[in-house]
């Protein structure tokens, strides 16, 4: 059995893989699976109705307040916000954690980056 300490790495294969310990015979089996971890936002910021570049801009200026590891979400209705946001972290280097899409409103959820 490995100890916490112990700094050889495990290697972890698909679906119940197994990994056999390190010459003691010992196997360990591993149940992986998607795991949905809730991101919490600190700032939010809702776009609906804005057209671009309102959502950029504004969205900008709510990065800007926030101190570096802080997650803002965004609320947008525009279609384009999608490409627009993705281009905008791209540019920029803040982390575009997450979005999500359902019926016709773009959840976005973007960590600034220092």
């Amino acid at each position: 059995m490995r100890s916490v300490s112990d700094p050889s790495p495990v290697s972890l294969q698909n679906d119940h893989s197994e990994h056999h310990g390190p010459g003691n015979g010992a196997v360990i089996h591993v149940d992986t699976q998607e795991v949905a971890v809730a991101i919490t936002a600190d700032e939010t910021l809702d776009c609906s109705g804005l057209a671009c570049p309102m959502p950029i801009l504004k969205t900008k200026k709510a990065i800007d307040a926030l101190a570096v590891g802080q997650v803002l979400k965004m609320i947008a209705t525009d279609p384009g916000s999608e490409s627009d946001m993705n281009a905008w972290t791209s540019r920029t280097g803040h982390e575009l954690v997450e979005h999500e899409v359902s019926d016709g409103t773009y959840t976005f959820y973007i960590r600034k980056v220092g």
